[in-house]
């Protein structure tokens, strides 16, 4: 869920890569532009049978007119999602 720290002007919002590696994607707001940083992956570990990969629920993006997708480099854990981001 969303942090509302009553600044209807910035809003931070990390989705995914808090305190992990992988699944990285971050929203920032102005009140004119959305931007994504990063689109990543998670792989899962050893003991998830039959998962070949994670990606942040991203059904708060619907709503969202994204204006920009940054990417901070380009290994999977950073940019492995991006398929399903602009799927949304």
């Amino acid at each position: 869920s969303e942090v509302n720290l009553s600044n209807p002007y910035f809003s931070i919002l990390p989705l995914g890569g808090v305190g992990e590696i992988g699944s990285n994607l971050t929203v920032v707001r102005t009140t004119n532009q959305t931007l994504i940083i990063d689109a990543g992956i998670l792989f899962p570990y050893e003991d998830h049978f039959d998962i070949d990969y994670l990606v942040v629920d991203v059904k708060m993006l619907e709503k969202e007119r994204v204006t920009d997708i940054l990417f901070t480099h380009a290994h999977e854990d950073h940019i492995g999602a991006v398929a399903h981001i602009i799927k949304k």
